[in-house]
């Protein structure tokens, strides 16, 4: 049965596409929890992440752009979640916005927060 609108590239030849099914989905599973319980100042970290699907890209011979758009599709929900955190956030102030009767601080922990949630989504 061919599912090719669910996965293109799942009948091509590589190292990766051999692997048994249940070792994919224990890594998967591990490297989900590494991302989630890396704290938020250690960004070699997330380099770290990121060195890791470049190396399994290129080892599963994936095209990049067709991984880059169905990776894209998540962000709009994570940014709309995320969005608010800059402001919520309590820390440094390092900037603030006046609308209408709001007055929004944006603090240096919200930020980093934010970009850590964007960095792991």
């Amino acid at each position: 049965m061919q599912h090719s609108f669910l996965d293109k590239y799942s009948d091509r030849d590589s190292v990766i596409h051999r692997l048994d099914p249940r070792t994919k989905f224990f890594v998967t599973v591990v490297f989900i929890l590494m991302v989630v319980i890396t704290p938020a100042a250690q960004w070699y970290g997330f380099a770290f992440y990121l060195l890791i699907i470049a190396v399994l890209l290129l080892l599963s011979r994936v095209p990049v752009g067709y991984v880059l758009r169905r990776s894209l599709l998540i962000l709009p929900f994570v940014g709309i979640v995320a969005i608010s955190i800059p402001f919520i956030k309590h820390g440094e102030v390092i900037g603030s916005l006046d609308i209408w009767l709001w007055h929004m601080q944006v603090t240096r922990t919200g930020l980093e927060t934010f970009a850590t949630i964007l960095s792991k989504a």
